[in-house]
């Protein structure tokens, strides 16, 4: 019953983002608060039953995170901080477990600008992949007004056609932020694409049968991104193929990273691995922005 409640939940979701004016209601009735309590208690009744009766998807993970053990040692012994090493316990606990994640733990209201992690600085080049409708873009602006900075230049990718409209809608007319409708990957060219909203996100497979093209690019081959940083990505599990598309930007500025990771089990693992590769002079810290799986964030500090 709680599931099916979720699911209708989540299409109500997804059909009103199909549209503008049916978008700019969710986004109004998000504001309430609504939607997010009615899915943390569905939430926490699903997660006593699957403590009780692990899914499938549990059970995958549990035998992800045994059989990459030592992987999951190294990283949290790379993590520059305490909250870090019991953010990343806590959340894998989650993942594998449902154990829930203790408030302490849990940032909700300040997702890429933790102030004991990272500071927005005069003069940053910040980078938006997967911009969405600019819910990233207010709390820097809103932060760098606060720290009595000026920032240089934003520019936000979003290849979402009704996310796009309103990113134009309320940023189009701002001199500091470049718009960008693609999406980014480690190859230029297109992509399939699915979903919508804030779930749209490129996938694998042939773009005829996916139905949706979007043009995707590489960060290193986008003159403006040039002088970057502050990356941040959110893009719905293509971080690692951004990440390779933005190498030599990584490498030769050593932008602050703000990353999301939890889209599967081996981002968790393989983005953290990657970034320490790259530039292993970077600070791992590692933050949590939701009572549930999702919205864990690794920030890489130079």
């Amino acid at each position: 019953m709680l599931k099916t409640a979720k699911q209708i939940l989540f299409k109500i979701r997804d059909v009103a983002q199909e549209h503008e004016i049916s978008m700019r209601i969710f986004l109004l009735l998000k504001k309430t608060g609504v939607p997010r309590k009615l899915n943390y208690w569905m939430t926490c009744a699903e997660n006593r039953r699957l403590r009780e009766h692990p899914s499938d998807d549990m059970l995958r993970s549990q035998k992800f995170y045994r059989e990459n053990r030592e992987r999951v040692k190294h990283i949290n012994d790379l993590l520059a901080d305490e909250m870090s090493k019991n953010t990343w316990g806590g959340v894998l606990a989650y993942r594998t477990m449902r154990a829930p994640i203790s408030p302490e733990l849990c940032q909700l209201n300040n997702t890429y600008f933790v102030d004991d992690v990272i500071q927005v600085e005069n003069g940053e080049v910040f980078i938006d992949a997967g911009a969405y409708i600019g819910d990233t873009i207010k709390p820097l602006l809103k932060c760098a007004e606060e720290r009595h900075v000026k920032i240089k230049r934003i520019v936000a990718f979003e290849p979402g056609e009704t996310n796009y409209k309103l990113l134009t809608r309320y940023y189009g007319q701002n001199p500091v932020i470049i718009l960008i409708k693609k999406g980014v990957s480690d190859r230029n060219g297109v992509s399939p694409f699915s979903g919508i909203g804030e779930t749209g996100k490129i996938t694998e497979g042939d773009v005829k049968q996916n139905g949706v093209a979007i043009p995707v690019v590489r960060i290193d081959d986008v003159s403006e991104c040039s002088e970057a940083t502050w990356i941040k990505m959110d893009i719905e599990g293509a971080e690692m193929q951004a990440l390779a598309g933005a190498r030599e930007t990584i490498l030769r500025n050593h932008p602050k990273l703000t990353i999301c990771i939890y889209h599967s089990d081996e981002d968790m693992l393989r983005i953290p691995e990657y970034i320490h590769e790259l530039v292993p002079e970077y600070k791992l810290y590692i933050r949590h922005h939701m009572w549930n799986q999702s919205d864990t964030v690794l920030y890489a500090i130079p």
